[in-house]
């Protein structure tokens, strides 16, 4: 196993703390951060592969490491304090992953699209996702006054909604 990160100036580390932070960032990169191991394994499974990611060195040897290693992703070792640094959550899972936005389609049924106005919060734009995604909606529009559907609050909301 290669040494680890230790440096919360890595720009890579950098990059995906902006990226966590900042929705103009994620829309100027078209990159969107996924944590923990449940929603890397939905994205997975949807076919879509992290550009790299961090794990702690608790987690090297799990399934899901695995499961990236074999997909050819770029994995980086890295202390605790580089974890804590790049997660948005209190208690972090070990695990981060930097992932392309994909760009939208247009559906040939244009009755599977919604159109969102004014969904500010977060949990609250998650859960629209996670019941649009189960209830076949091929198309999310959120205006521009809605909150950034890739904040990483909304993302963990979504519980995978991003990908199906």
């Amino acid at each position: 196993m290669p040494e680890p990160i230790t440096s919360t100036q890595n720009a890579r580390v950098k990059l995906t703390r902006t990226l966590q932070t900042k929705a103009r960032a994620r829309r100027g990169e078209r990159k969107m951060v996924l944590e923990g191991y449940r929603l890397i394994a939905d994205a997975l499974k949807a076919n879509k592969r992290p550009l790299f990611a961090f794990y702690s060195e608790s987690n090297a040897e799990t399934d899901l490491i695995n499961q990236l290693r074999a997909a050819g992703t770029e994995l980086l070792p890295a202390s605790d304090e580089v974890i804590r640094y790049i997660s948005d959550t209190e208690t972090p899972s070990g695990i981060v992953g930097v992932f392309t936005i994909p760009r939208p389609e247009w559906p040939e049924n244009l009755a599977r699209v919604l159109i969102l106005d004014a969904i500010r919060e977060p949990g609250n734009m998650g859960t629209i996702l996670r019941t649009a995604a189960a209830a076949g909606v091929e198309l999310v529009i959120a205006a521009p006054d809605c909150v950034d559907i890739y904040n990483p609050k909304v993302v963990r909301s979504g519980m995978g909604a991003h990908f199906r």
